[in-house]
């Protein structure tokens, strides 16, 4: 039996609390639950901070049971890193059990949220703003993580709404608004010729607008692995360039990259009940690995009309193997 009380920490409201510098909360903690209530506000310092042994501002690390909820905010106020691309808001890393509800992000240097090696996660209600134009403000990363519910929540960002990296097994991610920003991902996996592994994913009830992307899978020329057991079902587009794109020639690098013969290999992979407008007249991209071709792709019930005056929408695919089934 349990006879340590369950910690709280307090951000009251209301208030604007400045959090100078890094600060990192590891356990292992006694207690079988930890909780921080943010009802007022936490901002960053304007300006680069340095701080050599860590890529996040706020990190909690070995904390099992953690639970992070409230109507407040964290604010990386990250104008001046946008050119760097380095430092995170917040990083939860080897935290079972992770709880995150209804807290708003705004404005981090570079992700605003990232899972790593944490299970039985449940993220439900949160909020994250970043202008389109910031560079790498991905909403959430996941990411060597497994059992993972993100459920009715909002990203507005400058690059992924939602990543799942690889390590990712069992994530289920529902009732998502996603706009502005790149979409819903899958990757980028295999970067530098590592080994990634992605299985069993559920992208279902979204609605997303005015973005990059839309579902996407992308790995890069090298890597190798796997990416399968994917699901994006009854997802509405509006205003989306590409609304469906599988990218196994994905390059992040402004100089290019070099094709190779390896890749991470992506099959069984379902698109159910898309529907909406792209601002392409190419919606759907299907571009595998010619060495490593997509297998056991399903388009089902896919109607995405393009906005392009005097150009009917079509699609691309190439090395793409599997079938589709009219509405």
């Amino acid at each position: 039996m349990d006879t340590h009380p369950s910690p709280l920490f307090f951000v009251p409201s209301p208030g604007t609390f400045l959090l100078a510098s890094h600060v990192s909360f590891s356990g292992p903690c006694r207690p079988k639950k930890i909780l921080v209530q943010v009802a007022g506000n936490v901002v960053a310092p304007r300006g680069v901070w340095t701080h050599n042994l860590t890529t996040a501002w706020i990190t909690f690390k070995y904390v099992r049971g953690l639970s992070i909820y409230g109507s407040g905010k964290f604010d990386g106020q990250g104008f001046d890193w946008w050119t760097c691309r380095t430092r995170h808001l917040m990083a939860v890393q080897f935290c079972d059990g992770f709880r995150l509800s209804w807290v708003t992000f705004a404005n981090s240097p570079a992700k605003h949220v990232t899972v790593f090696a944490s299970q039985w996660v449940v993220i439900y209600g949160i909020t994250v703003t970043a202008p389109w134009d910031s560079p790498n403000t991905d909403g959430i990363l996941i990411a060597q993580s497994k059992h993972v519910q993100l459920m009715a929540s909002s990203f507005a960002a400058g690059d992924d709404c939602v990543a799942i990296g690889t390590g990712s097994y069992d994530v289920n991610v529902s009732k998502i608004t996603c706009g502005p920003g790149h979409g819903i991902s899958i990757g980028s996996l295999g970067m530098g010729g590592t080994r990634a592994e992605v299985e069993n994913v559920r992208v279902t009830d979204c609605h997303i607008s005015h973005t990059m992307f839309g579902a996407r899978i992308k790995t890069w020329s090298g890597g190798s692995g796997f990416a399968r057991g994917i699901l994006f079902e009854h997802i509405t587009f509006r205003a989306v360039q590409y609304p469906i794109f599988i990218d196994q020639y994905y390059c992040g690098s402004a100089i290019g990259c070099p094709n190779k013969t390896s890749n991470v290999e992506v099959r069984n992979v379902q698109f159910v009940g898309l529907v909406g407008t792209s601002t392409s007249d190419r919606p759907i991209r299907l571009e595998c690995s010619k060495n490593v071709p997509c297998r056991n792709i399903l388009l089902d019930h896919v109607v995405i009309a393009s906005t392009v005056q005097g150009k009917p929408a079509s699609s691309s695919c190439y090395n793409a193997q599997g079938y589709s089934r009219d509405p």
